[in-house]
């Protein structure tokens, strides 16, 4: 007897042991994901612990035994979800409580007429299995030729477990057979451990794989609508936009409407999938207005924007806004410009120096609010000569951080016309890849935002 005990114990501390660790490690998947697959294989392994708790601290009596073993109904659900949120195939959680408090009456019925511990312990552990039994049960029956080879190890495994839970019933009373219980319970302890985590990397892969697949295709699709090699009449034009996501919130334009050449700039707030979603938004919603409208000024453009921009966010149920500039140019010499972002600089060939121009014709971000009132609205008129030279960005550039650690300092804007000034007379080509340069020295390539410049040089005669 004292041998068979001996043996008990030693089952039962690499069971508990083994419960333990897979908690563990499934912790720090779900630190480290933090997404339903990963939580639902935590739930599992912390409810199978707790439930050895509860039976190690239940008593010998029968409602103290019946408490026990609805601890392990929290295992059979745990499991359940799993196989649910891998598959897709729904655990009838309605029948699997109503099943359970069914059980519990019947249990304690029988165990008041003094039944047998067969009949007062087995109503109550199908409640307890039900949902687990039912569950894999589907996935095998129906689905099974859609499985693959982990998901099919995990619910037969899981069938296993289940059926297992049920012997308790016909061994709970023979302490001869304890050993024999423990062993069967490591057995799907250990199936668990293989299956459960193959299913949840397995899903996790499928996942990252399609998500970056989408990513990448609206990458494609927001830089194959970003104009190519753009041309304005009298304007020598470089474009530069780099993503800190594969999707970028950052947005830029140039059309050529009539007589009139327009360079259109913004920053929509975050960047990535959702920010990119908006940048695209924008790009149509600029452009169709611009080509319906092609005597329009760019505060009442803004405005318009504005409007069209807010509903669709409005039905989207996204907050996001974004920052705009939107310059024309009236003539040869003329730029006419308006809205709600980051300072402009124009390289005077004359002179040298570099003009600062404040962007803040335009009230509110695009999209913050519905209407907003002309009147509030205002434009600004430079004079552009021959040579000038206009740098157009977004905040990307000035507040890339160095090495990529904000606490090292920003590029900011006093390197910002130090660079211009000391590149100014090159050809816009090379400035261009002279500032991509300086930013990738700056920051070691770690960028954490979106950054995005046009550069606009008035031709000489």
């Amino acid at each position: 007897m004292e041998g068979q005990q001996a043996v008990l114990n030693t089952l039962l501390v690499v069971y508990a042991s083994a419960v333990l660790i897979n908690s563990l490690v499934a912790g720090l998947l779900w630190i480290r994901q933090r997404d339903e697959l990963t939580r639902a294989q935590l739930f599992i392994w912390a409810s199978t612990f707790g439930s050895l708790v509860v039976q190690g601290l239940a008593g010998s009596t029968m409602p103290l035994v019946l408490v026990g073993l609805t601890a392990v109904f929290t295992v059979s659900c745990a499991i359940a979800h799993l196989l649910s949120v891998s598959s897709g195939v729904a655990v009838p959680w309605r029948r699997s409580f109503l099943l359970l408090g069914l059980g519990w009456a019947v249990a304690l019925f029988s165990d008041f007429v003094g039944l047998p511990f067969f009949l007062v312990t087995f109503p109550l552990l199908c409640g307890v299995a039900f949902p687990l039994l039912s569950t894999a049960g589907e996935l095998l029956v129906r689905h099974r030729a859609r499985l693959s080879s982990s998901e099919l190890g995990m619910a037969i495994a899981s069938l296993f477990y289940g059926v297992h839970m049920l012997d308790f019933a016909l061994l709970g009373d023979k302490p001869e057979w304890g050993p024999f219980g423990f062993s069967l319970g490591l057995l799907c302890i250990f199936a668990l451990s293989i299956f459960a985590p193959a299913v949840v990397v397995e899903k996790i892969t499928a996942t990252t794989a399609r998500t970056a697949a989408e990513m990448d295709a609206a990458r494609r699709i927001q830089m194959q609508l970003l104009p190519h090699n753009p041309k304005l009449p009298g304007l020598e034009l470089a474009c530069y936009m780099k993503p800190a996501d594969e999707v970028g919130g950052d947005y830029y334009d140039v059309h050529h409407i009539g007589d009139r050449a327009w360079i259109l700039l913004g920053d929509v707030t975050g960047h990535g999938l959702s920010s990119g979603l908006v940048m695209l938004m924008a790009q149509s919603v600029m452009s169709s207005i611009l080509h319906t409208r092609s005597s329009i000024g760019p505060g009442e453009l803004n405005i318009l924007a504005n409007s069209v921009l807010h509903q669709n966010l409005a039905r989207m149920g996204e907050e996001r806004t974004m920052t705009i500039v939107s310059l024309c140019m009236e003539g040869e010499d003329e730029l006419v410009l308006s809205g709600s972002h980051d300072n402009l600089y124009v390289h005077r060939k004359a002179t040298g120096e570099v003009e600062v121009v404040t962007v803040s014709q335009f009230p509110f971000q695009l999209g913050l609010i519905d209407e907003i009132p002309a009147d509030i609205v205002s434009e600004t008129r430079l004079r552009i000569e021959p040579g000038d030279t206009l740098f157009v960005i977004t905040d990307g550039v000035t507040e890339a951080a160095k090495t990529g650690d904000y606490k090292q300092g920003m590029f900011e804007e006093s390197r910002l016309i130090e660079f211009i000034k000391r590149h100014a007379s090159q050809p816009i080509e090379a400035i261009r890849s002279a500032l991509n340069d300086d930013l990738e020295r700056f920051t070691q390539g770690v960028y954490h935002d979106d950054v995005t410049f046009i550069i606009a040089r008035r031709q000489e005669a």
